[in-house]
C-alpha cells in the first residue's frame, strides 16, 4: 500500500553488496542440496561497496530466489550472479525452471498478475513489490526467458544498482552507518551472572570459538576465558577438524566464514555420529526471519544476531551446557535401569542404540576390547572415549561393564542359569571378579541378589 501510494522510502548506506548477496545465497543452500539443484554464486570481486537499503533489498533477493526454487525442478540449476560495471552493479538470478511466455514477461511485474500455470499460488504482489524497491533505488529490473539447446527453458531476472550517491536525495542517505558484520566491539555493558555451578566444574568444559574475524573471536574468548577451556578456529573447516578430534562441549560459530560457512559447519556437526551431541550457537549480523529459520533448520541450538548482548550469549552457553549435563544423567539413568534405550528420535539415541546392539552381540566375549568396539562402530578410540563420556557422562570401560552387569541381573531374574554360567555368558571369565563387580553395582552379591528375588516371591505368595 505504501509503495502504491508513493509513500515508501529507502534509507541507504554504504555496504558490501558481495557479502550481502552471498549470505542470502547461503540461506537457500541447504534447500538446493536436498533437491540436488546445481546452485551457484558468481562474482569476480570479493568486495563491492555501493549504497543501498539492506532490509528492502533483502526482500527483492529473497523474492527472486524463492521464485527460482519454486519453479525449478529437482536436479535443475540456479545461479545468483553479480557483475561489476563502471557506473553500476548488475545482480541477476537465473534458473532452469518452466520459463515465461512473452505475455507473462510483459505483465509479470504488475500487481496481482500470475503466469497462466495451474501450479501458481500466492498473491501475485512479490515481483511488483520488488520492482518498486528497485526503482526506489533508482535502478531497473527486467526479466528474460529463453529456449535452451536441450529443449528446456532458462529464465533470468536481473536488476542494477547505480554507483555513488548523486541519484539519492539527502533524506534517503543514512549518515554514520556502520556495517554490523565489521563491528569489532560491542557496547553493551557486561554484568555479573550468578553461576549455577562451581567455576572449577565449568573450567572442565571446552568451548570452540569459530570466527574468521580475529578481533571478534578474541572478544568472545575474553568473555569466557575465566570459566571455560577455549579452543579457536579461523574458518569452518578448521572448526570441523578440531571438533571431530577434540569434541568440545559447545561451539560458538559465525555464519559468514570463507570455505565452509557456519550453516555447513553446523550441518556437518549435527549429522556426524562423532559430533552430533555438541550444542551449536550461530552468530550473524543477518537478523532476517528466514536466516534464523535456516540456521535452526541446520540443527543450531541457538541463533544470535550481532551486535549481541554479552549476558544473552553467556546465558545461552550456560543453559545449553546444563541441558547437555541433564541429558547425560538421563541416559545414564536409562542404562542403570536396563541396557536398552527408547526407539531413537535423535542421533545421540541412534548412536547409543547402535553401541548397545554391538555390545549385546559380543557380550559373551571376554576378550571383547575397546579397539574392537571402535572398529565395529567406525569411530577412532580417542573420539569414542570422548563421545561416550559426552553423551552418558561415564567412561567406555564403565559403559561396557555396566552393560554386562545389567544383562547379568536380567539373567539372574530369569533363573535359568547358575551364577557361574551367567558370569561367562556376560563376558566375565573370573567368577570372583564378577561377584565383586556385581556387588559394587547393585550393593549385593549375585547370591544375595537371587535370595532377595526369592524372598520377594515368598512375600508376594503369602499376601495372596
Amino acid at each position: 500500500r505504501k509503495a502504491e501510494a508513493g509513500k515508501m522510502r529507502v534509507h541507504v548506506s554504504p555496504e558490501n553488496i558481495v557479502s550481502f548477496c552471498n549470505e542470502i545465497y547461503l540461506a537457500f543452500k541447504n534447500m538446493a542440496e536436498s533437491r540436488n539443484i546445481d546452485y551457484i554464486f558468481k562474482c569476480h570481486e570479493a568486495e563491492l561497496t555501493i549504497y543501498f537499503d539492506k532490509p528492502q533489498l533483502e526482500k527483492v533477493l529473497f523474492n527472486l530466489l524463492s521464485n527460482a526454487f519454486k519453479f525449478t525442478k529437482d536436479g535443475g540449476k540456479i545461479i545468483l550472479e553479480i557483475h561489476n560495471e563502471p557506473d553500476r552493479v548488475n545482480i541477476s538470478v537465473t534458473d532452469t525452471g518452466k520459463g515465461l511466455s512473452q505475455a507473462d514477461q510483459a505483465n509479470i511485474f504488475t500487481n496481482f498478475y500470475q503466469a497462466d500455470e495451474p501450479s501458481n499460488i500466492g498473491t501475485g504482489i512479490g515481483l511488483a513489490f520488488s520492482k518498486s524497491i528497485v526503482e526506489l533505488h533508482h535502478g531497473q529490473i527486467k526479466v528474460a526467458s529463453l529456449d535452451q539447446p536441450n529443449g528446456g527453458k532458462k529464465t533470468k531476472f536481473g536488476f542494477y544498482l547505480l554507483k555513488g550517491t548523486a541519484h539519492f536525495s539527502a533524506t534517503e542517505l543514512l549518515q554514520h552507518q556502520t556495517n554490523p558484520e565489521n563491528q569489532t566491539y560491542y557496547p553493551q555493558q557486561e554484568t555479573s551472572l550468578q553461576p549455577t555451578e562451581d567455576v572449577v566444574q565449568k573450567k572442565g568444559k571446552k568451548l570452540l570459538i569459530a570466527d574468521d574475524n580475529i578481533e571478534i573471536r578474541k572478544f568472545i574468548v575474553h568473555i569466557f576465558q575465566q570459566d571455560y577451556q577455549l579452543l579457536e578456529a579461523s574458518s569452518g573447516l578448521e572448526a570441523w577438524q578440531i571438533c571431530s578430534q577434540k569434541l568440545p562441549d559447545l561451539v560458538i560459530s559465525d555464519v559468514m566464514m570463507p570455505g565452509m560457512d557456519g550453516f555447513e559447519l553446523c550441518h556437518k556437526l549435527k549429522t556426524d555420529d562423532r559430533t552430533s551431541h555438541i550444542p551449536v550457537i550461530l552468530l550473524t549480523a543477518r537478523a532476517a526471519y528466514i536466516h534464523q529459520i535456516n540456521g535452526l533448520e541446520t540443527g543450531a541450538d541457538a541463533y544470535i544476531t550481532k551486535p549481541f548482548e554479552v549476558n544473552l550469549l553467556k546465558l545461552n552457553v550456560r543453559n545449553l551446557i546444563t541441558s547437555r549435563t541433564w541429558l547425560q544423567k538421563k541416559y545414564a539413568q536409562l542404562l542403570s535401569l536396563s541396557p536398552q534405550v527408547p526407539e531413537p528420535i535423535g542421533l545421540d539415541q541412534v548412536f547409543l542404540k547402535k553401541l548397545i546392539q554391538i555390545l549385546e552381540d559380543n557380550i559373551g566375549d571376554s576378550d571383547f576390547s575397546i579397539p574392537k568396539l571402535s572398529t565395529l562402530i567406525g569411530i577412532s578410540q580417542a573420539v569414542l572415549y570422548k563421545k561416550i563420556r559426552a553423551v552418558t557422562g561415564i567412561s567406555v570401560n564403565e559403559f561396557i561393564k555396566t552393560m554386562r552387569l545389567k544383562r547379568a541381573a536380567q539373567l539372574l531374574r530369569q533363573g535359568e542359569l547358575n551364577i557361574k554360567e551367567i558370569a561367562y555368558a556376560v563376558g566375565f571369565s573370573d567368577r570372583k571378579y564378577f561377584s565383586n563387580e556385581f556387588k559394587r553395582e547393585f550393593g549385593k552379591t549375585p547370591t544375595e541378589f537371587i535370595q532377595g528375588l526369592q524372598d520377594d516371591e515368598t512375600e508376594t505368595s503369602s499376601e495372596s
